[in-house]
């Protein structure tokens, strides 16, 4: 597989970071190896200005297990995709990276519309470090973004990362 170009948990779907000044797909196998048990967001990418963290979730994929039961706006999904977001910050710390942090969260379910997107992201919000970092030096987060799919592929600051269907010979890291 082509460097900066990751596959999704499912295999289902890709993420194209190759114009990214870097990137990193596989957080999950660096905190398992090194025996930490962190939470990760699933991709992160350096771009000119800033970093982004991306949180991936698609229940209207094909074989998707009960994609119905899955709920983005509860409680406990909304602080899982917040631990992620916390628990990611220390692989920038070690790695050096100082630059700004916008969180994206791309969601697909049958249930969540924009207008549900809007509310996940007011939600979600709540739960990420912008009380905290205000009057403060510096910024733990940036911006929150929530996304479908169709919208990260045409927002301006990520068309040029292209998230698509996996080819065949792909599988995930």
């Amino acid at each position: 597989m082509e460097r900066y170009v990751f596959v999704d948990e499912n295999a289902v779907f890709q993420v194209d970071f190759r114009d990214a000044v870097w990137a990193e797909g596989n957080l999950k196998h660096i905190y398992d190896s090194a025996k930490l048990a962190l939470s990760d967001v699933d991709f992160i990418a350096e771009l000119k200005d800033h970093i982004v963290f991306v949180e991936y979730k698609n229940a209207n994929i094909p074989n998707a297990v009960n994609p119905g039961a899955f709920n983005p706006a509860s409680e406990e999904s909304l602080n899982s995709v917040a631990k992620k977001y916390f628990d990611s910050l220390h692989y920038l710390k070690i790695k050096g990276k100082g630059k700004k942090v916008r969180y994206v969260y791309i969601v697909e379910a049958p249930i969540v519309s924009s207008s549900e997107r809007l509310r996940l992201r007011n939600k979600l919000q709540a739960k990420l470090p912008f009380l905290l970092q205000k009057d403060m030096e510096h910024e733990l987060i940036n911006d929150l973004l929530v996304l479908s799919i169709e919208e990260w592929n045409s927002n301006n600051d990520y068309a040029r990362f292209p998230l698509t269907p996996c080819k065949q010979e792909l599988s995930p890291e």
